[in-house]
C-alpha cells in the first residue's frame, strides 16, 4: 500500500515520498522512483513543489524530498508587524499545548513570495486568528488574510491586545458581529481563554486536538505536591538550624528565634524563595506563582531533574541533622585528680581527701550552645542524686576559662536540696550571659564518699543547660563501686 501524501509542517526532516494522490487541492508533480516514472503525486495545498528538495541515492536514481512540514497548521495567525511579539506569545502559548500554527515571520523562508504561499495555508487551516490593534486596521496583509479566511468559509477568532472600542475600516465588514477575546491591558492572563476559545473553535471543525498542558486536576495535585515539597524542606531546615544554631529552642520555636536575625531568617525562607522562583520564571505570570503547579510538572525530564535535586537536598539536610553534635552530654575520664585537666580549663575548686574517699574516675559535662540561641542569662546546673544513709559530694572541680569563673566563686560551691527525700540532690549551679557559654565549654569534677566504704546504691550524676524557659537535660548511667579508688 502506497503512502498518502500530507500536508506538511512541523519540524525539518527527510521523508522519502512514492507516488498518490493526495486529498487537498493542489498542483500536480512527478515523482520518479529509479529510472521510471511512477504516477503522479498531488503537492497539498500549502506546499508547492519548489519548497521541497529533491537529491538522489547514488546510482539507484532515487529521489529524497525534503519537507518542511509533517501535519497541516490548525492555526494561521494573521497580524501587523507591529504586532509580532504579541502574536509570537500566542502562537507559544497555543503549540505549547499541541496546537499547531502557522506565522509568516518563522514559517516563510527567505526567497519565498507571501502572495503565493499564504492563500494555500490559509486554505489548509481550520481557523484564522486574528490579532487586532491600531496597526493591524490598517494593515493591508491583515485584511488580505481575512478576506481569504472569509471566502474559504473559515472560522475567524479575533483577539484585541489594544483597547479599540470598535473595528472600523476595511476589517469591519469581515469581522463584523464576531465575539473577540479581549487581551487588554495585559496579555498573559487572557492567554487560558485564548487557548479555550481555540480549541472550541477547532471541535466544532472536526479537529480534536489532544491537550499537552496538564488538567485542572493534575495542576491541583501538583500544586499540593509542591506545596508539600516547600512544607518539607522547610521543616528540615527548621530541625537543621535548631540542631546547630538554636540547640536550645525547640523547633516550633526556631521561627520566633529566627525573625529578628537576617542569616536564619534568610535560610528559613529559602525553600519558599526557590519554589516562587521557580514557578516564576517557567510561567512568567505573577498570577500563577502561587499554585506552584510548574515546579514538578512542567514536563517529565524537568520534572525527573527537580525530583533528583529534592532527593539530594533532602539527604544533605538529614546528614546535617543527624551529625550535629549533642547540645550536652556526661563523658567519663579515667586518671588521677592531679592530671592536667586540659582542654583550656582552670581549677576552680579543690578539695581534702584526708577523710574522703575520692572517685578515680573524672566527669566531664561537655556543652555546646549555638550562636543563635535567644539572649539571656544561662544557667548550667549539674546535679549528683543518691539515697540516705549514703552521701556524695563534689571534689575537685575544673571549667572552661571562658566562663570567667574565679577560683573560690560561690558559683561552685555544692548546695544542698533534700526536698526530695530519701533522695538527695547535691549540686553546682553556674550562671552566665548567652555569650559565655556560645560555643563548647567543659566543666569537671571528681566526687567524694565521707566513709571508707563506696556508696551503697547507685548515685546518678545529670547536667541540665536552661535559657529564657528552656532546659536541656542529659543523664549519665549510675556511678558504680569501680568508680572510686
Amino acid at each position: 500500500m502506497q503512502p498518502r501524501l500530507g500536508f506538511c509542517h512541523g519540524v525539518l526532516g527527510r521523508h522519502q515520498y512514492t507516488p498518490a494522490l493526495a486529498r487537498a487541492p493542489g498542483r500536480a508533480i512527478t515523482t520518479h522512483r529509479g529510472s521510471v516514472a511512477e504516477g503522479v503525486a498531488v503537492v497539498p495545498a500549502g506546499v508547492r513543489d519548489d519548497v521541497m528538495s529533491r537529491s538522489s541515492n547514488g546510482s539507484s536514481g532515487l529521489l529524497w524530498y525534503t519537507c518542511r512540514y509533517t501535519m497541516p497548521p490548525a492555526v494561521f495567525i494573521s497580524y501587523a508587524s507591529a504586532d509580532e511579539d504579541q502574536a509570537r506569545v500566542i502562537r507559544d502559548d497555543l503549540e505549547s499545548d499541541g496546537i499547531e500554527c502557522w506565522m509568516g515571520s518563522r514559517d516563510i523562508r527567505a526567497s519565498e513570495d507571501y502572495v503565493t504561499t499564504i492563500p494555500p495555508v490559509i486554505a489548509a487551516a481550520k481557523l484564522l486568528l486574528v490579532v487586532i490593534s491600531g496597526s493591524a486596521l490598517v494593515s493591508p496583509h491583515v485584511f488580505g488574510e481575512v478576506h481569504l479566511a472569509t471566502d474559504d468559509k473559515k472560522p475567524i477568532l479575533p483577539v484585541r491586545i489594544e483597547p479599540i472600542a470598535a473595528i472600523e475600516g476595511k476589517l469591519k465588514f469581515p469581522l463584523a458581529g464576531r465575539q473577540w477575546v479581549d487581551a487588554t491591558p495585559r496579555l498573559a492572563p487572557a492567554l487560558p481563554t485564548i487557548r479555550a476559545e481555540v480549541r472550541r473553535l477547532l471541535t466544532a471543525e472536526g479537529l480534536n486536538i489532544k491537550p499537552v498542558r496538564p488538567t485542572s486536576f493534575q495542576r491541583t495535585l501538583a500544586s499540593a505536591f509542591a506545596w508539600a515539597v516547600v512544607a518539607w524542606f522547610t521543616a528540615l531546615v527548621t530541625l537543621a538550624m535548631q540542631a546547630h544554631w538554636m540547640n536550645l529552642v525547640p523547633w516550633f520555636g526556631v521561627p520566633r528565634a529566627a525573625a529578628g536575625r537576617v542569616a536564619p531568617l534568610l535560610l528559613l525562607v529559602t525553600p519558599l524563595v526557590l519554589a516562587l522562583g521557580t514557578q516564576y520564571y517557567l510561567h512568567r505570570r505573577l498570577q500563577a506563582v502561587l499554585s506552584l503547579d510548574a515546579v514538578f510538572a512542567i514536563s517529565p525530564r524537568a520534572a525527573l531533574v527537580r525530583t533528583l535535586v529534592a532527593l539530594a537536598g533532602t539527604g544533605v539536610l538529614v546528614w546535617a541533622i543527624v551529625q550535629s553534635p549533642p547540645t550536652i552530654q556526661i563523658n567519663r575520664r579515667a586518671g588521677p585528680s592531679s592530671a592536667p585537666p586540659g582542654d583550656g580549663l582552670v581549677a576552680v575548686r579543690g578539695c581534702s581527701t584526708t577523710l574522703y574517699e575520692q572517685s578515680a574516675t573524672q566527669y566531664v559535662v561537655a556543652l555546646r550552645v549555638g550562636r543563635f540561641n535567644p539572649p539571656g542569662q544561662y544557667t548550667l546546673r549539674v546535679e549528683l542524686r543518691y539515697t540516705d544513709p549514703d552521701s556524695v559530694n563534689f571534689c575537685e572541680v575544673w571549667a572552661s576559662e571562658r566562663l570567667g569563673i574565679r577560683p573560690g566563686e560561690d558559683a561552685v560551691d555544692p548546695q544542698w536540696d533534700d526536698t526530695l527525700r530519701p533522695i538527695r540532690v547535691r549540686f553546682i549551679k553556674i550562671e552566665r550571659p548567652e555569650g559565655a557559654f556560645v560555643g563548647s565549654t567543659h566543666v569537671r569534677f571528681t566526687l567524694i564518699h565521707p566513709r571508707r566504704s563506696p556508696p551503697m546504691q547507685a548515685v546518678g550524676v545529670s547536667a541540665v543547660i536552661e535559657s529564657v524557659g528552656y532546659a536541656m537535660r542529659s543523664e549519665t548511667s549510675a556511678i558504680t563501686s569501680e568508680d572510686w579508688k
